[in-house]
C-alpha cells in the first residue's frame, strides 16, 4: 500500500517533532533602530526631471546606439549568411 503524501495522511505513524532551533529568538527593542523621518508641513520634495535638452540628448543617444547595432548585425552576422547569386 503506497502512502498518501499529499493530503498528509500516512500509514497512521506521525513523523517525528523537527530538533529544537539552535538559533536564539530576537528579542524585540524597546526603540526602532531607525526612528521613521520627520514629516513636514509642506511634504517630500519631488526629484528633478529632466528638462527638454536632457531628454532630447537621451532620445539621440539611444537612437544612435539602436542604429550602431542593427548596422553591425546586418554587416558581420547576418551578410555572410546571404548569398547574391
Amino acid at each position: 500500500m503506497l502512502p498518501c503524501v499529499l493530503s498528509g495522511f500516512s500509514s497512521g505513524r506521525r513523523a517525528p517533532p523537527p530538533p529544537p532551533s539552535r538559533v536564539p529568538a530576537k528579542i524585540p527593542s524597546a526603540a526602532p533602530a531607525h526612528p521613521p523621518p520627520a514629516a513636514s508641513a509642506v511634504g517630500a520634495a519631488q526629484p528633478r526631471q529632466p528638462g527638454l535638452f536632457g531628454q532630447m540628448a537621451s532620445t539621440a543617444v539611444g537612437v544612435g546606439i539602436g542604429s550602431a547595432v542593427v548596422s553591425f548585425t546586418l554587416l558581420y552576422v547576418l551578410s555572410p549568411l546571404i548569398t547574391i547569386c
